[in-house]
């Protein structure tokens, strides 16, 4: 059998090189993830401008693959595993217990986010549009500042967000339920920690950041 299979091998092999792999996706052998994103986007994605990735290199991998279930209304909301079959108890927000838990009434409706909200405004010196994630990510493009305020200002949307969700799980599954202001100070403080270590321009201090740098 081993026989056989060096009969397979073919006749320019060499036992002496290294082992690699091979990408044959754009013809010249170099991997590229912006290929993969493209492809993903274009090829697979290709019904609604909605479904297209975002990648913000200031957050984590996981937060740039959340926002892109968020805006497909792929998060496990009550109203989401409802409508799988799951039981899930109660299907309002816990956050206010004001109305159903849909993905737009969690990030968007609720009045525990509209709170929060008031201080990122505040904090930012923007006015984030009461919209719905697409709308505000297209508000944020369309900014007239430079590529690296809005890349930040991107990016602390975003960690906003992934707050929002946090809060809600941990008053789902933990019965703990935050203020507005403790989740605030959580989102300045998480997007301090995660731009200022992937900016490698932000040369920003704590007391700076907490107050914006405008």
């Amino acid at each position: 059998m081993l026989q056989e299979m060096e009969n397979c091998l073919p006749s320019n092999f060499s036992a002496d090189k290294e082992d690699k792999w091979i990408w044959h996706f754009n013809g010249n052998n170099e991997f590229s993830v912006a290929l993969i994103r493209k492809y993903f986007d274009h090829q697979m994605l290709p019904s609604s401008p909605q479904l297209t990735t975002r990648w913000n290199r200031l957050v984590p991998k996981k937060i740039n693959l959340f926002v892109w279930r968020l805006r497909r209304d792929c998060l496990p909301t009550s109203i989401n595993l409802f409508a799988k079959g799951i039981d899930v108890g109660s299907i309002r927000c816990v956050n206010c217990d004001g109305g159903v838990e849909y993905t737009k009434h969690v990030f968007q409706d609720c009045i525990f986010v509209k709170s929060i909200k008031v201080l990122l405004n505040k904090w930012t010196k923007c006015v984030i549009p009461d919209d719905s994630m697409d709308q505000i990510l297209y508000w944020c493009d369309s900014l007239n500042i430079s590529v690296a305020y809005r890349k930040r200002l991107q990016a602390i949307i975003f960690i906003w967000w992934w707050h929002i969700l946090k809060a809600r799980n941990n008053a789902m599954h933990n019965d703990i339920h935050e203020s507005s202001s403790d989740v605030f100070n959580a989102i300045v403080a998480t997007s301090y920690l995660w731009i200022h270590n992937r900016d490698r321009k932000d040369k920003s201090s704590w007391d700076k950041w907490s107050g914006w740098l405008g």
